[in-house]
């Protein structure tokens, strides 16, 4: 656990020399909290260590999403750098579908022994309430361990497309309808279907397995 944070340290300050602008700050700022995050779940499974002979085989990492997505991308990093501070695989596993519930169910039904781990997004404790048949509970069904990374939502259009501006957008929409997408990727999508309504528009979402084949 010790060499873990000192390989922190070390990376931290080599990269502090090279803070030009306040653009390399912000990447620095959220490369801080991402590897403060990494050892402070080091620490966790650490416990695990001292309390049995944990981990005794490789530990599994289950994504509710399609592979290079954004939680799926998190998710390898992270295990590249518990492979090497817990001395075992670390292997990552994508389990996409209903919503992140296949996943969701599937480390539920796992041992309770610290082998079998959930990576996920807010779509997890927002599912429950805005899904049918989700009979789960949330905070009692599962250990929460640490919060990993804070992720910005942003709304695109392909490069190609005529919409510029959000005003375009609304006024494409209420005129031509059908001829308009979104993709869904999971329950916490809601934030693009709260905007929907409240610009008096709608148009068809699809769903997706996440957001790499969106």
């Amino acid at each position: 656990m010790k060499y873990a944070v000192l390989r922190c340290v070390i990376r931290f300050k080599s990269i502090l020399g090279r803070l030009s602008n306040w653009r390399h700050i912000m990447v620095f700022h959220k490369m801080l909290r991402f590897n403060l995050c990494i050892v402070a779940l080091l620490a966790v499974l650490n416990h695990y260590a001292l309390a049995s002979t944990f981990p005794d085989r490789p530990v599994t990492l289950v994504v509710p999403f399609a592979a290079g997505g954004g939680t799926d991308v998190m998710a390898r990093l992270m295990a590249n750098q518990l492979t090497a501070s817990l001395g075992t695989p670390v292997i990552v596993v994508n389990k996409p579908g209903a919503g992140g519930e296949i996943a969701v169910n599937y480390v539920r039904a796992s041992a309770p022994d610290g082998h079998t781990l959930l990576v996920t997004s807010s779509n997890f404790v927002v599912a429950p309430f805005v899904t049918k048949n989700v009979t789960r509970d949330t905070m009692n069904d599962f250990s929460h361990i640490v919060k990993l990374v804070e992720s910005p939502w942003v709304l695109v259009v392909n490069g190609k497309s005529s919409i510029k501006t959000i005003d375009q957008l609304v006024a494409i929409a209420k005129e031509r309808p059908k001829d308009l997408n979104w993709g869904i990727v999971g329950a916490d999508d809601f934030e693009f279907a709260y905007f929907l309504t409240m610009a008096d528009i709608k148009i068809q979402g699809i769903r997706y397995g996440g957001s790499s084949p969106l």
